[in-house]
């Protein structure tokens, strides 16, 4: 695997996905410490398989395209 473009990738998802979750959190009612911690590790949670996936189908497509 590319740890190069795994780490920039990583850096990417995880401010989308934490992002999101956060801003679902606190727009249900979750504002106080544990909903805001708990959405920042449920983002982590998801960020590190779908950076892994998104890296090899990158590498995959980087591979088929002629240069």
């Amino acid at each position: 695997m590319n740890w190069r473009l795994a780490s920039i990738l990583f850096s990417l998802v995880f401010v989308v996905v934490a992002g999101s979750l956060l801003t679902a959190a606190l727009a249900t009612g979750y504002n106080d410490a544990g909903g805001v911690v708990t959405a920042i590790v449920i983002g982590l949670l998801i960020s590190v398989p779908a950076t892994i996936g998104l890296t090899r189908h990158l590498q995959e497509f980087i591979k088929t395209v002629p240069h």
